[in-house]
């Protein structure tokens, strides 16, 4: 956990696709209920993906951004960034990256299957308010 922090806050403070892939690896969503594997009982995974989402959500807020993203890749990042959300009990907060979510999926061009994946969520989002 502390060594995941020192990635987050460190080495990687400044390459979102590197703090993307550390959230990812940190919080899977469907695997949820065992997270760690045991390496670390009672640690949070979904917190501290949080705090690497964050840190990317600052990347790109930069002007000019230092961490531009291409459409599809900006809706798994908002996607993802509201699944961890909401597992770490921030449901307000998760709705509104399911949202942006959902537009940059439309602006990709994404099927309506991985739509209809994102609708989900903001609903789940909504209901866990």
């Amino acid at each position: 956990m502390d060594y995941a922090a020192y990635l987050i806050d460190g080495v990687c403070r400044e390459d979102a696709q590197a703090l993307l892939l550390l959230s990812v690896v940190l919080f899977k969503p469907d695997e949820a209920p065992m997270q760690g594997n045991g390496l670390a009982p009672g640690a949070n995974f979904a917190r501290l993906a949080v705090r690497a989402m964050v840190r990317i959500k600052t990347l790109l807020s930069q002007d000019p951004p230092s961490a531009p993203m291409m459409p599809h890749v900006r809706m798994q990042y908002e996607e993802h960034f509201a699944r961890a959300l909401v597992a770490a009990g921030s449901a307000g907060e998760a709705f509104e990256h399911a949202q942006h979510a959902c537009r940059c999926g439309k602006e990709a061009g994404v099927s309506g299957d991985v739509l209809a994946k994102i609708h989900i969520l903001k609903t789940q989002c909504q209901g866990s308010q």
